[in-house]
């Protein structure tokens, strides 16, 4: 119809799913285009759609592309940015790091699909890799023709096409050798990778990296392991801070038992904030919190809590985790992109967003901040306590790397932490700075319960399944003594997308 009322395009995507419609190359063209920034399309007559021309980067975006490529990087006084850097911090620089990156990166794409990992990526000494190789191109696209989201409707082996090939396959190689050589020369305009790379060890290199960008008028970009939004964990014409070798937290005394009686929540917080992440949790009905840093990946953090269950003098298992499916994936940017935790527990705890108890963050401004709540109420309506007020203070002595002799203090600048609060926890990983260090919630561990998955549940277990048995030609009993109990397995999942949607703690 021509007249229809306006839904979000996850509504829409969702409606499809419900009705049982598949999605077409034409709606996939513009379902990409919109995820990409494109405002309008049109519907030709015949029904085909086509996109309105023009660039995807905003006019805010061309501006500091302009700008950027008016510097002359190479000239900065990069010595006095060394300078100030801790004996561990390490400063990868070259005018043209697109070989390093072949050299480093690119084998891993090269191996079979269930071959690779990132984890294979993640420690390169570069810090150039990414999750995804296309994303090593602006708009994760390798064709330096590619102006505007209308080339997306091109087939794999035609400029764009390299979006479908990139997900479909998993970023596979194509097998056109000529295509390989024209998208992987060195001076392909479409590569999207920094020339100078940071690897902070401390808060004070951040810290100095962020001022040195600030005084001479750089971009700043912030990796982890690289799962991020298109293209914005890496981007050239940047001063690139990979946090992959920061100070890691959760293996040492990163775990903590908040044990004791409640405290008053009408006493005053330390001048260091030091208690308030035990204080929110009792107070949320949590009784351990874990510390991570900024570098960490959830494969670090959750073998640290299970090393911090089994050294348990009882034998039981104390903590859970609630975090992503993906080992190299950061608590850091999964939380901040919300955090689904579909396999973690989100339906009992709450997303990823929910589990924050404190972050400790350097701003654009230079300063490094920690803030979280300080003063909270019970509301019926909220699964936690409703957070009413959020303190910060600043790291007055930054360049200390004794954490141990920090000074935490108030901050001379005005800065609205209940705003930061909310804003950084959706903002998506730094978007509004260079997280050092998060304190996540711990929830008591619950006893272990066997879930059967596939088609079949056996036979002695089906009249204790909280899913009953259901007798379907699409699953006949394939093992002795086993008896199927999905009906329907799109149309179940279907249910369950719904209840999950309209109760989520079901």
């Amino acid at each position: 119809d021509t007249e229809c009322e306006a839904i979000s395009l996850t509504q829409f995507i969702f409606w499809m799913a419900t009705n049982n419609m598949t999605i077409s190359s034409n709606a996939r063209t513009l379902f990409t285009a919109l995820a990409l920034g494109t405002t309008s399309a049109n519907v030709a007559d015949d029904g085909t759609i086509a996109l309105a021309p023009g660039l995807i980067a905003s006019d805010s975006a061309k501006v500091a592309a302009t700008s950027a490529d008016a510097i002359d990087w190479s000239a900065l006084p990069w010595n006095v940015l060394e300078a100030q850097l801790s004996s561990s911090a390490t400063l990868f620089k070259s005018e043209n790091p697109v070989p390093t990156f072949k050299s480093e990166c690119l084998p891993e794409f090269k191996q079979g699909l269930w071959d690779r990992s990132n984890h294979n990526l993640i420690d390169k000494p570069s810090g150039l890799c990414v999750d995804g190789l296309y994303c090593a191109f602006q708009h994760c696209n390798p064709n330096e023709q590619f102006t505007s989201p209308d080339v997306l409707a091109g087939s794999v082996d035609a400029p764009g096409g390299a979006i479908a090939l990139g997900f479909a396959q998993g970023n596979n190689l194509p097998k056109n050798q000529t295509q390989i050589d024209m998208w992987l020369k060195d001076d392909n305009l479409a590569w999207n990778i920094p020339s100078y790379v940071l690897h902070p060890a401390v808060a004070g290199d951040v810290v100095a990296a962020v001022n040195f960008a600030k005084d001479h008028g750089l971009g700043v970009s912030v990796k982890n392991s690289g799962h991020s939004y298109q293209g914005a964990s890496t981007k050239k014409d940047t001063l690139h801070l990979n946090m992959n070798k920061y100070k890691r937290y959760s293996n040492s005394t990163g775990i903590q038992a908040c044990t004791g009686e409640e405290v008053d929540d009408s006493l005053p917080f330390e001048a260091d904030l030091n208690d308030q992440p035990c204080r929110l949790a009792k107070a949320r009905g949590r009784n351990g919190i874990i510390r991570v840093g900024g570098g960490e990946n959830f494969d670090k953090a959750y073998r640290a809590v299970t090393a911090y269950n089994r050294a348990q003098d009882d034998g039981s298992y104390k903590f859970h985790m609630v975090g992503g499916g993906a080992g190299t994936v950061s608590p850091m940017g999964w939380t901040f992109q919300g955090g689904l935790a579909d396999q973690m527990g989100a339906s009992l705890y709450g997303l990823g967003v929910d589990q924050v108890i404190r972050i400790d963050v350097v701003l654009p401004s230079g300063q490094h901040v920690r803030f979280g709540p300080t003063s909270w109420e019970e509301d019926e309506e909220y699964f936690y306590p409703k957070t009413t007020a959020v303190s910060g203070v600043c790291h007055q002595n930054p360049d200390e790397e004794d954490e141990d002799k920090w000074v935490w203090g108030e901050c001379e600048d005005d800065i609205n932490f209940d705003d930061l609060w909310f804003a950084i926890r959706g903002g998506g990983g730094g978007t509004w700075g260079a997280v050092t260090s998060m304190v996540i919630q711990l929830h008591d561990y619950l006893p272990l319960e066997i879930a059967y998955l596939g088609s079949c549940v056996p036979e002695e277990l089906a009249a204790k399944s909280h899913m009953g048995t259901f007798t379907s030609p699409l699953f006949p009993p394939v093992f002795p003594g086993m008896k199927p109990y999905i009906e329907d397995p799109l149309i179940d999942m279907q249910k369950f997308l719904i209840d999950y949607l309209l109760n989520p703690t079901s």
